[in-house]
């Protein structure tokens, strides 16, 4: 996997530790205030974001966006720029495009040199993406082949999105902070939308993420249950970190469809069982005040069913939704 741009070498002033965010080693919970108009920001919140115009046909000049930035960061905010690459909906030409995609590397480049050098010390991160959950905006080549199916499409598109996010990420400073804010307001099914966030495929980047069926390990936008952060444009109550003692274990994203496990996924918000994600290769890591492992056991491998004895001998309890859901 490529890496970020590590020619730039700064260290960046927020570090993150899933599921929170952290300055000095205390922990920070950013609290974003996205902009309705030029009304005052409230002042609870400790961070805001600026939007920046980086689309293919737009100028590059920053200086208003800059001066609003500096009356913030004289506040005491941080910045959370938000650069309007026009992914992917107002791009002009299909993702293939070289051209296309040098023209946004070159933003990027300016950004790098005109944003983020001056106030790498006051930024929170780069906004790089905000739309639905499954990238229904992007522009194709005329004769590629999609998936038929429903869900398999999402993911297509999916994939085809996050590797081009990737790409432009990794033209970025190691130590700048990527986000996507995505709205999963269209995927109610709880497994199609684990399956969507499955947590490797967004190593690079954070999400902050509204109406979603899934408890949210990070940041909520708008709408949602706000334990680590939020981005709104008005004041949320943070709820406080519930202890979980459950977790669903999730096939790898492609895996046939589960119904089983979507049934389970359905109960366990219906009886509001605090409950996490886990990825297989993770649940030795995980395990951690963990009392018990829902999986389906036809989706697990070796390496996993040897974990899931070590967490079974240090007494918990591993449940297969195929023998619960018969």
């Amino acid at each position: 996997m490529a890496q970020k741009n590590k020619s730039i070498l700064k260290e960046s002033p927020i570090q993150w530790e899933k599921p929170y965010f952290y300055q000095n080693e205390l922990k920070f919970i950013p609290k974003i205030y996205l902009p309705q108009s030029s009304e005052d920001v409230p002042e609870n919140f400790n961070a805001v974001i600026v939007d920046l115009d980086g689309r293919i046909d737009c100028d590059l000049d920053w200086k208003d966006a800059v001066e609003i930035a500096k009356k913030h960061i004289l506040a005491g905010r941080w910045i959370l720029w938000n650069l309007h690459l026009g992914l992917f909906q107002e791009l002009e030409f299909p993702l293939s495009n070289v051209m296309q995609f040098r023209s946004l590397a070159l933003t990027l480049e300016h950004f790098i040199e005109t944003i983020w050098k001056p106030f790498s010390s006051h930024t929170l991160g780069i906004v790089l993406y905000q739309g639905f959950v499954d990238f229904r905006d992007i522009p194709l080549e005329e004769n590629e082949e999609k998936p038929l199916e429903l869900q398999a499409q999402r993911l297509f598109y999916r994939d085809v999105a996050i590797n081009y996010l990737n790409s432009l990420i990794d033209l970025l400073p190691q130590s700048l902070e990527s986000f996507i804010l995505l709205d999963a307001q269209n995927v109610q099914e709880p497994l199609s939308l684990a399956e969507l966030l499955y947590e490797d495929d967004f190593e690079k980047m954070h999400i902050a993420i509204k109406n979603s069926v899934l408890p949210t390990q990070g940041l909520v936008w708008e709408i949602g249950e706000a334990i680590a952060g939020y981005v709104s444009h008005q004041e949320m109550q943070l709820s406080e970190q519930k202890e979980i003692q459950v977790a669903v274990c999730l096939p790898p994203p492609g895996s046939a469809w589960h119904e089983a496990l979507n049934q389970t996924l359905i109960t366990l918000n219906q009886s509001k069982t605090p409950y996490r994600l886990i990825l297989e290769k993770n649940i030795a890591a995980e395990w951690d005040g963990l009392e018990k492992i829902f999986v389906v056991g036809e989706f697990l491998s070796e390496s996993g069913k040897r974990m899931l004895k070590g967490f079974q001998a240090a007494g918990g309890i591993v449940e297969d939704v195929d023998i619960l859901h018969r």
